[in-house]
């Protein structure tokens, strides 16, 4: 039955009453104190009397309803009121089980509709019903009455036959408007039919299994006791709708046989079988949310699993604190629940592994003519088999050395004194700017420069730039478009970007200063997250200001910086999200130098921070109450901090020098808190490159 996940969510029953069709119960009892409902009542007016004869009747109640009191068992639903209605004929009682006339169940069957039951509990059997019980419960299900009514235990030879009762199949009359269900009994280990109980035959879609084999109850003197049969199985699936309906008041009864059929763990054949019917019923699941989950008081989708993937610049953030703890979303059948989203949320994968820089091999070309330079590279990925073909520029700087790993290329060309054009693909506009400007930074593997990425994983696109000379400064316009790279269940997808800027240079003497403005627009992401409908945002704009300055230090030797401050806003459209504020920063400090031990030698040095938010975060609203009656939900105003728990540095050290005829590259580095994850293990490595051209 797997109880525990109901009665963790708080469901006892109270307030809800079954109806209890039997033999009478024990009324002195300690397991019913308080609960027996004043209608309770013997249907044979002549006796009068709710005295239990022979314990049946008691015992069914007390699987439903005995008392949480640290004595004997446990009812299923064990703060429910009993409605006792007797029905056995007078003097047919035996140890084994008494006689019940249709008229009387019918009578009863209508005292529990006229006296509120929720549930009425059959844990009766025998032959067809006649026409006072069929329309008796004709008109329960017209209530909204939920019947449950025992399977039955194979006869006189106590071996399950391959169809219910014929009492049991008025769950198959179109006037029960399936709100019967036929209870079967599963053995203890819950894996097989017990060898007694009917099976589900031509009641299988109305027909439940439940646990019927050595099931501890109480009976008319008090005594414990273990019973074999379907009649004990029946209480425990009358008691589970019971839970059911006090745990979630809005449900109608049809919709609460749905919820119990539909969450019903598969037994046998797939599907619904003639056999189990529609399978074992379990608590767990018919508490848990079924059907498209939602945001309360909207139709947003919420995932139950994964509502997006955060962006590098965000680290872990998200999924700690209280931010989304406890959001309501309603399920299916609009049962409230709350949920941690953060939970939902994953991390993009930690990037710039070293085996993938190193997991191709390149070939570049530059050539031109007058004021046109083109530059061209042709790689091949080790890691298959495939060749590509592209443009780059022969003299690589660290971001350069990236594109000639990809199909990219360039053509610059002077149109005019003092004015550069350049268009180039799989570039960025940083790229372009080194191109036409003359710029060269040392080739790093791991750590990167800050303004050389929107920060975060992507694939460039198509990038142009115009650069114009006025007087001492030089001023370059960019545009780059590319696609941001996310993980949506482990599988990768692209999501647009732009980025316009803007930058203004000038040296003086030994000291080159840039200093530059730009707007980085993402389509459908934020700094890389992809966050799903439930949040409510369809995009981010982010404002940059870089500067970087480059100090010549001995004509060998050049120390240099870069920072990347942005502000990013998001697009809200409808969700958690209402808007926010996020502040970025990255920054690199550069020492290079070249013919240092021999002619044509290089060295670089590099400490930096990849992009990170450094404050800020995401304003929500988020939904903390719900009300069944009238529907209405409470919103808590929320802040989702998106700074990380710790703090990338990279640290990076590359020297190369002329060989045999090629070139000889190592490359050391060291990462503390990859990804932005405080505590997450360092990462470092070390790679040889020997390129040789024939």
């Amino acid at each position: 039955m797997d109880a525990i996940a109901a009665y963790d969510a708080g469901a006892t029953g109270s307030g809800i009453t079954v109806a209890v069709i039997d033999s009478g119960i024990d009324t002195g009892s300690a397991e019913f104190s308080g609960r027996i409902s004043a209608a309770s009542r013997d249907m044979i007016s002549s006796r009068n009397s709710l005295k239990d004869e022979n314990g049946h009747g008691t015992a069914v109640s007390g699987i439903i309803g005995a008392a949480r009191n640290d004595s004997q068992i446990m009812g299923v639903a064990f703060n429910s009121t009993l409605l006792a209605l007797r029905t056995d004929s007078p003097g047919t009682c035996t140890p084994t089980g008494c006689s019940h006339y249709d008229s009387d169940i019918g009578a009863a069957v209508d005292v529990a509709v006229q006296n509120g039951a929720k549930v009425i509990n059959l844990s009766l059997g025998g032959g067809a019903p006649g026409s006072v019980l069929v329309n008796a419960i004709a008109r329960a299900a017209d209530a909204g009455v939920i019947v449950v009514v025992a399977a039955g235990n194979g006869g006189s030879d106590n071996i399950g036959d391959a169809n219910p009762d014929d009492f049991a199949l008025v769950a198959n009359m179109g006037s029960s408007k399936n709100m019967v269900i036929i209870a079967g009994s599963h053995n203890e280990a819950g894996t097989a039919l017990s060898g007694f109980s009917n099976a589900a035959g031509s009641g299988q879609q109305h027909y439940l299994v439940a646990l019927g084999e050595s099931v501890r109850s109480i009976n008319h003197e008090g005594t414990a006791v273990a019973g074999d049969g379907t009649s004990f199985a029946t209480p425990q699936i009358a008691g589970a709708a019971a839970l059911l309906a006090q745990a979630f008041p809005h449900l109608s009864g049809a919709q609460i046989v749905d919820i119990l059929f539909d969450s019903a763990i598969d037994l046998g054949a797939t599907g619904t079988d003639n056999v189990f019917g529609r399978g074992k019923l379990s608590l767990t699941k018919a508490f848990a949310p079924q059907g498209q989950t939602s945001l309360a008081a909207s139709s947003t989708p919420v995932s139950l699993t994964d509502n997006g993937s955060l962006g590098a610049p965000m680290g872990d953030a998200g999924r700690t604190g209280a931010a989304l703890g406890g959001a309501i979303i309603l399920d299916g059948y609009s049962r409230a629940y709350a949920v941690n989203l953060a939970a939902t949320l994953s991390r993009t994968p930690v990037s710039q592994s070293l085996t993938g820089r190193l997991g191709d091999v390149s070939r570049s070309f530059s050539g031109g003519s007058g004021d046109v330079m083109v530059s061209i590279s042709f790689r091949k990925d080790a890691s298959s088999a495939q060749p590509w073909v592209g443009l780059a520029q022969a003299g690589l700087s660290a971001e350069d050395a990236r594109i000639a790993r990809t199909t990219a290329g360039a053509v610059v060309s002077r149109i005019a004194p003092g004015s550069t054009v350049a268009f180039g693909f799989s570039e960025t506009g940083l790229g372009l700017f080194d191109r036409i400007s003359g710029r060269i930074t040392p080739a790093f593997l791991i750590a990167n420069d800050p303004q050389a990425t929107p920060g975060f994983e992507h694939r460039r696109g198509d990038a142009m730039a115009f650069r114009q000379a006025l007087g001492a400064f030089n001023v370059t316009a960019a545009l780059e478009r590319g696609d941001a790279i996310t993980w949506q269940a482990k599988r990768e997808e692209r999501r647009p970007y732009s980025l316009a800027s803007v930058r203004l240079d000038r040296s003086f003497g030994p000291l080159s200063l840039n200093l530059g403005l730009g707007v980085l627009d993402e389509e459908q992401t934020l700094l890389g997250a992809s966050l799903g409908p439930v949040f409510g945002v369809s995009g981010a704009t982010t404002r940059l200001a870089d500067a970087a300055v480059s100090l010549d230090l001995t004509g060998k030797w050049t120390l240099s910086a870069s920072v990347r401050q942005g502000w990013t806003d998001p697009r809200a459209t409808g969700g958690l999200v209402t808007g926010g504020d996020i502040r970025t920063r990255g920054f690199a400090v550069d020492l290079s130098g070249y013919d240092v031990l021999a002619a044509g030698d290089s060295f670089g040095l590099r400490v930096s921070q990849p992009l990170r938010v450094e404050g800020g975060g995401l304003k929500l609203a988020v939904p903390v109450a719900y009300d069944y009656l009238t529907g209405s939900v409470s919103t808590e105003a929320r802040q989702m901090a998106l700074s990380s728990s710790g703090r990338e540095i990279d640290v990076e050290a590359s020297y190369g020098f002329s060989l045999g005829g090629g070139r000889m590259d190592a490359n050391a580095y060291w990462r503390k808190d990859p990804g932005h994850i405080a505590g997450a293990p360092n990462d470092t490595g070390v790679a040889l490159r020997y390129r040789l051209d024939f």
